[in-house]
C-alpha cells in the first residue's frame, strides 16, 4: 500500500502543535493553519503582534488627545480640565 505523502507531511507538521492528522484532510489542514495564526498573534513570541498592540495603543492615545482637544475647543467657557488631560496624555505619550 502506497503511503499518502500529503497526509504524512501534514501529520509531521501537526506534531509541532501536539496533534495528529485526522480522517478529514481539510479539518487537519485547518487545525494546522489555526495553530500558526494563533502563534503569529501571540505577542509573547511575535514581534509583529507586539507592534500591532503598540500601534493600537498609540492610535487610542492619539484619538483620546484629539477628542479632549475638540472638547476643549467646544467648551472654552468651562474650566480647562479637557486641555489639562489632553496635555497629560500627550506628555505620557512623549515620555515613551
Amino acid at each position: 500500500m502506497e503511503k499518502n505523502k500529503w497526509r504524512e507531511a501534514v501529520d509531521d507538521m501537526l506534531v509541532t502543535c501536539h496533534e495528529v492528522a485526522g480522517d478529514d484532510p481539510r479539518e487537519s489542514i485547518n487545525r494546522l493553519i489555526n495553530w500558526h495564526v494563533t502563534i503569529s498573534l501571540d505577542p509573547a513570541v511575535s514581534s509583529a503582534a507586539q507592534e500591532l498592540i503598540a500601534r493600537g495603543k498609540e492610535e487610542a492615545l492619539n484619538e483620546s488627545i484629539k477628542m479632549l482637544e475638540e472638547l476643549h475647543e467646544r467648551r472654552k467657557h468651562m474650566d480647562n480640565y479637557a486641555l489639562y488631560f489632553a496635555n497629560l496624555l500627550r506628555d505620557r505619550k512623549n515620555a515613551r
